[in-house]
């Protein structure tokens, strides 16, 4: 229906194909997906969020506000993984996603809470209390590590004027511009609507804490996974650094190798607003180590299609907890 030539539609046709391209159908069934997954819960949708919080003075002018498309999760044994999902809907016949694969080998770092197990005294008050620490575990996993992203995009009048001549002269695909503007919309709503859940989640445990009389540990462990599902087209890209003219800043095309992929692993740099939660220094010394975890958030991007696989795949990202290391492998 969404081919059928303009002329002959209804009204309501018409709105449809306007809405299909806004996207609002692709997010109701991605939270269908999940509902009908096993052992995940869509525990909120359409979130408002914001981050850093308002009601802190030093950081309420950097505040910045967006609404978190899906918030999914799996608990088992007192491990929860909070799956947090931004949408995104392209025409697949127009849009190519690009990520360029890291030329550092290195694990991603994943976004923690850890709850602290009862502080060891000898008063027996002292043991009843435990905390909520925000941490990272690196993630041991057979994904492709990228960590730069570009969009191709070709021309759409071209591309619906060969579908309505029904393909016929239909020119060979031409790429009109790479840009990073979707890719980078979409990577800073889910790392802004990860920060403000993350925040959220360790200020409900702490509460928890100080309840009287005081109630068990909601669960030891809670894993965040930032995650963008696209009906874009996932490559990546790899290349030699050395193949690359240094008089030109351009590569012959036949040095450069392309896949094709369901999912990949994004390592987005935040911007500074994002980096930083209520209570942390942004004036205390700081390793490098320390500095580039905070720096850097590991977003997994999907494919759609790949969607219900990835789901049933994912609740083995907990399996190595007790050895503090995530491990994820998605076929």
């Amino acid at each position: 229906m969404a081919n059928q030539p303009i002329a002959s539609r209804t009204l309501e046709e018409s709105f449809t194909d306007a809405l299909n391209i806004e996207g609002t159908f692709f997010e109701r069934r991605c939270q269908y997906e999940i509902s009908q997954a096993q052992n995940w819960n869509v525990r909120l949708y359409d979130h408002p969020v914001e981050f850093p919080p308002p009601y802190d003075a030093t950081l309420a002018p950097l505040t910045q506000k967006s609404d978190l498309d899906i918030w999914a999760e799996h608990i088992a044994d007192n491990l929860k993984l909070s799956l947090l999902i931004e949408c995104k809907k392209h025409n697949p016949n127009l849009s190519d996603w690009v990520f360029f694969v890291s030329p550092i080998s290195q694990s991603p770092l994943i976004r923690i809470i850890d709850i602290n197990p009862p502080v060891t005294s000898n008063r027996l008050e002292d043991n009843l209390y435990w905390s909520a620490r925000r941490s990272f575990w690196p993630l041991v996993t057979n994904l492709g590590f990228t960590d730069q992203a570009l969009e191709l995009k070709d021309d759409y009048k071209r591309w619906k004027n060969s579908q309505q001549n029904n393909g016929k002269n239909k020119q060979q695909q031409q790429f009109e511009r790479a840009v990073n503007t979707s890719i980078h919309k979409a990577s800073s709503q889910i790392a802004l609507g990860t920060q403000a859940v993350i925040h959220q989640e360790q200020l409900e445990a702490e509460h928890l804490n100080m309840q009287v009389p005081q109630r068990p540990r909601p669960y030891r462990l809670q894993v965040f996974l930032p995650t963008i599902v696209t009906t874009a087209n996932l490559w990546t890209c790899e290349f030699k650094a050395a193949d690359v003219n240094l008089s030109t800043g351009e590569i012959d095309l036949g040095k450069v190798n392309y896949k094709k992929v369901s999912h990949l692993i994004y390592s987005f740099p935040l911007p500074s607003d994002l980096q930083y939660h209520p209570g942390d220094s942004r004036y205390q010394h700081r390793e490098a180590k320390e500095l580039e975890q905070m720096a850097h958030m590991a977003i997994l991007v999907v494919q759609s299609a790949a969607l219900p696989d990835v789901l049933t795949q994912l609740p083995s990202l907990m399996d190595n907890s007790s050895i503090k290391e995530l491990k994820l492998t998605l076929s």
